[in-house]
């Protein structure tokens, strides 16, 4: 039995929501995954007095890329913050009882913790591994490094993971950037047959509903031509036996170069 607790960040204008088969996936293999939205970031975080707080459209409508790395890395500080308030949090024991059932009676270890993210979320799980030291290693499902990164190097286990296109989410090759400062385990995969949002349940939601790919981009959507069962299975095998490694230092042979089960999966580094 796996163990541990997970964060999930997921990316900007979207919601965790849109996550709940790949957290879903991952937990039943024996984590606790804790995804979190963010306000102002995701579309709409409801507060429990019942206020309201949306998306600030200022990022998504600046067309100048250096404004916009300016505002991304305002906006991925905040993200590392709520990581650390949300582990904090969590390590109150009460707490972590009114949220998941059947803990143990010292509640949650909050001490020894993991990361993924896609997008933004995927930019804050490598922010965080410098101010955190409860996060033991984070991977990064095509999110553009436009963050506070980190201001020494690490030896905390890393891995990257991207669509066909990488580039088109990171056009300043901030991940060329950050590897440089990962000096400990680290990985960088990319996934044929994909686009940026083939990392959400997006084209598991829309293959279960009949939607073909191509109605899909149409929609305006960024997904790819791989079907939504395969996406899902490509997504939480590799973050699974990532956060086995992070964990219980397993050894898998998906980690360490191409295999013949998922041919889609090549190796950058």
């Amino acid at each position: 039995m796996r163990c541990g607790v997970v964060i999930f960040m997921p990316a900007e204008g979207t919601t965790r929501l849109f996550y709940n088969e790949i957290a879903s996936t991952v937990a039943s293999n024996g984590y606790t995954v804790v995804t979190i939205d963010d306000a102002y970031v995701v579309d709409v975080v409801q507060y429990l007095d019942g206020s309201l707080e949306f998306l600030n459209q200022t990022l998504w409508n600046n067309p100048d890329l250096v404004a916009l790395r300016e505002l991304a890395l305002v906006t991925i500080q905040s993200l590392v913050e709520d990581v650390s308030f949300v582990l904090d949090s969590l390590s109150n024991a009460t707490l972590a009882h009114s949220l998941v059932p059947n803990l143990p009676p010292s509640g949650l270890n909050t001490t020894h913790t993991a990361m993924f993210g896609h997008s933004f979320g995927g930019a804050a799980a490598y922010s965080v591994l410098q101010v955190d030291e409860r996060v033991l290693g984070g991977l990064n499902m095509d999110g553009g490094l436009f963050g506070p990164g980190l201001l020494n190097v690490t030896n905390k286990p890393f891995m990257f993971v991207a669509n066909m296109s990488r580039y088109d989410v990171d056009p300043y090759h901030t991940w060329t950037d950050g590897w440089s400062s990962l000096q400990g385990w680290k990985r960088n995969i990319i996934v044929a047959e994909t686009f940026h949002y083939d990392w959400s349940d997006y084209p598991i939601v829309f293959e279960t509903l009949g939607i073909t790919p191509e109605g899909a981009v149409a929609a305006g959507l960024l997904v790819g031509p791989m079907k939504g069962t395969r996406a899902l299975q490509i997504t939480t095998t590799y973050v699974s036996a990532f956060l086995d490694f992070v964990f219980h230092g397993r050894c898998s042979s998906l980690l360490d170069g191409h295999v013949s089960e998922f041919p889609e999966v090549t190796f950058q580094y």
